[in-house]
């Protein structure tokens, strides 16, 4: 496949997303953090269309009742470090 049917490929894929695809939410704050299709494929979840800079990590929903046949799957993405960055000013020294 040539590049440029590629990239065409790839922007209808994302158009389609866009117009068609489930809205996905954290599951831990419930925010919107974009669309995407899903596809459950082999034992593993297909996300495609999700054109967003972090990634999505998947989750075990918690549930009242543990049933192990049906579990629910929620997405979140990863926190934002506690650390501080390394150009950040140094801390006054006693003397």
């Amino acid at each position: 496949m040539s590049y440029r049917a590629r990239r065409l490929a790839n922007r209808l894929v994302r158009l389609a997303a866009a117009v068609f695809g489930t809205r996905i939410r954290d599951a831990r704050t419930g925010e919107v953090l974009g669309k995407a299709i899903l596809f459950p494929w082999r034992g593993k979840i297909l996300v495609i269309g999700y054109k967003h800079d972090q990634a999505l990590i998947p989750r075990f929903l918690s549930r009242e009742r543990v049933s192990y046949w049906k579990q629910e799957i929620g997405f979140t993405r990863h926190d934002e470090p506690d650390f501080p960055r390394g150009d950040a000013p140094a801390p006054p020294e006693d003397e």
